[in-house]
């Protein structure tokens, strides 16, 4: 199977239609949307995780092998992993709309994939089950492109 590109697959699966599963005990959960994309783009099956983004940060030795990981933006390429810390307060936006919204993320924290970054802490991400959190991939929660502040709410990035 041929890879794809980073932008290929934001047009195929970024369409707040799309939604993928690992398996149906965990439902459409942002861990399975990365898994999904690291193996289609970067060709690198991720390693187990143990059910939530947080323990993918706890064990990320095993979950991303051979993969350099930092905890502070300094040169954060496309592609790479993006955790948030459990319980931040992070503010979002649709990438159409100049209105920030103010969430709370929860024990899991929460994990995506870097689109783009600017120079005024904005990290633009892929990602799934981000509005509710429940699992079902639907109402907001199909993989779709979002913005966040935040500088105050990653935990850390592994680059790819």
């Amino acid at each position: 199977m041929s890879k794809l590109t980073h932008e290929q697959y934001k047009e195929q699966f970024c369409n707040w239609k799309s939604r993928t599963q690992e398996n149906s005990i965990y439902w459409y959960q942002c861990t399975a949307q990365v898994k999904h994309y690291c193996k289609l783009v970067r060709g690198y099956t991720v390693g187990r995780f143990w059910g939530t983004a947080i323990r993918w940060r706890v064990n990320r030795k095993s979950t991303f092998q051979f993969k350099k990981s930092i905890s502070w933006f300094s040169l954060v390429p496309v592609w790479s992993v993006v955790i948030f810390k459990q319980y931040a307060i992070v503010e979002t936006k649709k990438p159409w709309t100049d209105e920030w919204k103010k969430t709370k993320l929860g024990v899991e924290g929460h994990v995506a994939i870097v689109d783009y970054i600017d120079n005024d802490g904005v990290i633009r991400v892929i990602e799934q089950n981000g509005a509710t959190g429940d699992g079902d991939g639907k109402g907001g929660d199909e993989i779709r492109v979002r913005g966040y502040k935040w500088k105050d709410s990653v935990a850390w990035f592994i680059l790819q």
